[in-house]
């Protein structure tokens, strides 16, 4: 038995698990509360080390009595048997169980690390320094590992977890999962787009009678971009089923990607008071009226019904998940309605304004009212034609850069490559080149870290900044090393 508990640990300090778990810890140092919870148990663990200058021995039942009391089954700190990165949790709401198995690694980490660097042991015994330092450390990592291993069960959970984390092809060996293996199965195909996969598990699911599966189809529907569909399922939840406030605020984006303004009005009065924050209102808008017929918005009536539920109690979050979305929606309307005011600009100047398309202006206005939509200041204003009738186009391409690197990157706390890629993309577009390969220089080490992680598009940047030095003449040693490292051809495609 004691055999079969010493494997919980030791099994966290092989690979991939120890991989996983240690590019964890160094992500959770970039937090400064998780940072902060981590160190003030590392010191935690530091009073049990032993009680004299010479760390001869580890008070063991002291540091499991402190476990029991301050950390195991704590409401606020549950004991879950389920891995993922600190960062994915609300602060306070995290496993505490992750850190010690962090903190465990580490500190076998730490030991491999000394050992290398003093691999006399006469010499570590000979010194008060180093012994002292070795003794802590190793006392550290056997407190650490015997905590572990008395939390087998939850440590074996953890390891099939983190197991999962490398499986790309969700149906691989589905028949002979658990209903919560398929779960988890479902949930990743889902953030992974897979969209053949995740119905293929749902009708598993189905077949096994599993809880839930009529809400997991509708999020499989919404994943497959079927708003139609999405509707037809929604319209089958009565209001005593427990989903049905997450399904009313799906109906009601389904209904705003549909453009149908009305089942957008009555959805989100079904929706209950404070389940939607202010930032997932404003890009429920901006997908409504970007999907709309022009025709429809263009009216006093949609002003007067926006205007109503704005009355609503919004949730209050100090940050919200659509601040991303919400972002990069202000920074592609302005991408696609520059390119269509300069070229209504130039007919209107070659053939007068009555040769306009009046489905490309209606395109425009669309446009220009979603980006009124902006807080604080007047971005609509560089899609218009009369503004770039009147000044050219430069200044709007010059703002609309700097806007979206401010906007997706300064002042933004998403820093997914989402974010990072369309405001280089920004750059690009508007032809700010300078701008554009001093940025992605400046991020190379996160770029690069994307690529490798499967965002090969990083590398499709740091490419075009290649081919940008190159065409002006500039050194290019330093992309042409990574791009070569990477395996990226430096040749430029023919069109």
């Amino acid at each position: 038995m004691a055999e079969e508990k010493m494997q919980a640990a030791k099994v966290l300090l092989k690979n991939p698990y120890r991989q996983v778990i240690l590019q964890d810890y160094n992500k959770t140092l970039e937090s400064h509360k998780f940072r902060k919870k981590a160190e003030e148990i590392e010191n935690e663990l530091s009073w049990f080390t032993g009680k004299s200058s010479q760390y001869r021995v580890e008070d063991r039942q002291g540091f499991f009595k402190h476990f029991q009391e301050h950390y195991a089954g704590k409401k606020h700190a549950p004991l879950a048997p389920m891995y993922r990165p600190l960062s994915s949790y609300k602060f306070g709401e995290e496993p505490q169980i992750v850190y010690f198995m962090m903190l465990f690694v580490k500190k076998d980490e730490d030991l491999k690390q000394f050992q290398n660097d003093h691999p006399n042991r006469q010499e570590v015994l000979s010194s008060d320094v180093l012994r002292i330092r070795y003794l802590k450390l190793r006392n550290e990592y056997r407190l650490l590992g015997a905590l572990l291993d008395s939390l087998d069960k939850g440590v074996g959970a953890i390891e099939v977890t983190i197991a999962e984390h490398f499986v790309t092809d969700y149906t691989q060996n589905m028949d002979k999962l658990s209903i919560s293996q398929l779960n988890s199965r479902f949930f990743r195909s889902l953030r992974a787009q897979k969209t053949d996969q995740s119905f293929a598990l749902l009708e598993l699911l189905k077949e096994k009678d599993a809880p839930d599966t009529d809400y997991m189809e509708l999020l499989a529907t919404y994943n497959a971009r079927d708003f139609e569909k999405l509707v037809e399922l929604a319209d089958k939840f009565t209001k005593e089923n427990r989903n049905y406030q997450p399904v009313m605020v799906l109906r009601t984006e389904a209904q705003a990607r549909l453009g149908n303004i009305q089942g957008f009005i009555d959805s989100f009065k079904a929706v209950d008071d404070e389940v939607v924050d202010t930032v997932h209102f404003l890009f429920l808008l901006q997908e409504l009226i970007t999907h709309a017929d022009y025709k429809e918005l263009d009216n006093d009536e949609f002003d007067l019904s926006i205007q109503e539920l704005l009355k609503s109690k919004f949730k209050q979050v100090e940050s919200s998940t659509f601040a991303g979305p919400v972002s990069r929606n202000f920074v592609n309307f302005l991408l696609e309605g520059l390119p269509i005011a300069e070229e209504l600009a130039a007919i209107k100047k070659e053939k007068g304004e009555d040769a306009i398309p009046q489905d490309r202006l209606d395109r425009l206005y669309q446009l220009q009212m979603a980006l009124d939509l902006y807080p604080n200041e007047d971005v609509s204003s560089l899609i218009d034609i009369e503004t770039i009738e009147e000044n050219g186009s430069a200044k709007s391409r010059e703002k609309i850069g700097r806007l979206a690197l401010s906007l997706l990157l300064e002042k933004s706390q998403d820093k997914s490559f989402d974010n990072i890629y369309l405001a280089f993309q920004a750059l690009a577009r508007m032809g700010l080149q300078k701008a554009f390969v001093s940025n992605v220089e400046n991020n190379l080490p996160a770029l690069v870290q994307f690529g490798r992680s499967g965002q090969r598009r990083a590398f499709d940047l740091i490419k075009a900044a290649y081919i940008a030095k190159k065409g002006a003449g500039l050194d290019t040693a330093e992309l042409e090393k990574i791009l070569t490292e990477n395996n990226i051809s430096l040749e430029t495609e023919e069109k």
